[in-house]
C-alpha cells in the first residue's frame, strides 16, 4: 500500500526533472536584454545555442555567445566551454557594469550550472 502511494510522488518529480530538460520555465535572453534593469543580479535559466566560444588563457577566463529565437547573450563559463552549435539549458546570474539610461552596459550572464537538454 505505502509503494501505491509513492507512485505520485515519484511521478511528479520525473515531471519536475522532464520540465529542466525540455526548456519549460526558461527566460527568453530578449527579455533579458530589453529590460537589463530587472533581471540585474537576478538568477534566470536560458535555453538556447552556442554560436560563439572564447577563450582568454592569461585571465583564465572563458566566454561564450548563447543565442535562442529572441536574441543572444555572453556568458562566463563556470568551467569546461560548450560545444560549438550545442544546444544548452543554463542556470545564471544577470550581471551588468553598469546601466545607464536603461541601457545596459557588459551585460552578460556569469554561469552557475549548465546541461545539455535531452531533446
Amino acid at each position: 500500500m505505502k509503494t501505491l502511494r509513492s507512485i505520485p510522488l515519484v511521478l511528479l518529480c520525473a515531471a519536475l526533472a522532464a520540465c529542466s530538460e525540455l526548456g519549460i520555465g526558461v527566460t527568453h535572453i530578449g527579455d533579458i536584454v530589453a529590460n537589463p534593469s530587472r533581471f540585474d543580479n537576478a538568477e534566470v535559466r536560458v535555453k538556447g545555442k552556442v554560436i560563439n566560444v572564447n577563450k582568454v588563457p592569461l585571465l583564465g577566463t572563458r566566454l561564450y555567445t548563447l543565442r535562442d529565437d529572441s536574441g543572444e547573450i555572453t556568458v562566463v563559463a563556470a568551467d569546461a566551454l560548450p560545444a560549438l552549435d550545442s544546444t544548452v539549458v543554463v542556470r545564471a546570474k544577470v550581471q551588468t557594469a553598469a546601466i545607464v539610461q536603461g541601457e545596459a552596459l557588459g551585460l552578460r550572464l556569469e554561469e552557475i550550472e549548465k546541461k545539455t537538454p535531452l531533446f
